[in-house]
């Protein structure tokens, strides 16, 4: 991972949305990403830096991510402004996913520590934990098996909506009525038996 810090103009990019599923890598890189590391183009590693952008292809296979290392914030107080990187970390998103074979756009994941994806708004504390991380992203459904749970859960509804018994229309009601009454009165149907069926019917 490289850091630059050419300052170049903000530019309009477009939080991300819809089904996503992490990959191993792009789980690491995202990780990463929390935790503040990369290295410059000195080739120097730099730790407990502040995240700033991380971008991310729409299948979740393919990522690129911004960070300030700590020497920057200590000696100039942090690094550029967000916005100045969110379209950088995008385009090198996307020619990551180009040299693995795919033409697919990339989006923006996270802002520092707040996930913006199906602005879900949620924020990373700053002490965390990789198994932390890999839960919060499992209950969000970003990552493991709990990603799928959470499309089938979507699905569910309307499933249930088709296996449910169709209504009974009101000339269904007033025919069987009349059947009854007709059983009634031909003296097949008691008094009591006529009643019940007849309030079970109107039920």
């Amino acid at each position: 991972m490289f850091l630059s810090l050419t300052l170049c103009s903000s530019v309009f990019a477009k939080d991300g949305s819809g089904k996503i599923k992490f990959t191993e890598r792009t789980l690491n890189n995202f990780l990463s990403y929390l935790g503040g590391e990369g290295v410059t183009d000195q080739g120097n590693w730099f730790k407990s830096g502040e995240p700033m952008v991380f971008a991310v292809s729409s299948s979740g296979k393919h990522s690129y991510y911004y960070y300030c290392p700590k020497q920057y914030i200590i000696q100039y107080g942090g690094c550029m402004p967000v916005g100045t990187v969110i379209g950088k970390a995008q385009n090198a998103c996307k020619k990551n996913a180009k040299k693995g074979g795919s033409s697919e756009r990339c989006f923006i994941f996270a802002k520092k520590r707040k996930i913006v994806w199906d602005s879900i708004d949620y924020k990373f504390p700053k002490t965390l934990s990789t198994e932390f991380v890999k839960n919060k992203l499992k209950e969000l459904g970003f990552y493991g098996q709990q990603a799928l749970k959470k499309e089938e859960k979507k699905k569910e509804p309307e499933e249930k909506k088709k296996k449910k018994p169709k209504k009974k229309t009101n000339e269904d009601i007033v025919k069987k009525l009349k059947d009854l009454n007709e059983l009634y009165e031909s003296g097949v149907l008691t008094k009591e038996e006529f009643e019940k069926a007849k309030n079970k019917l109107l039920d």
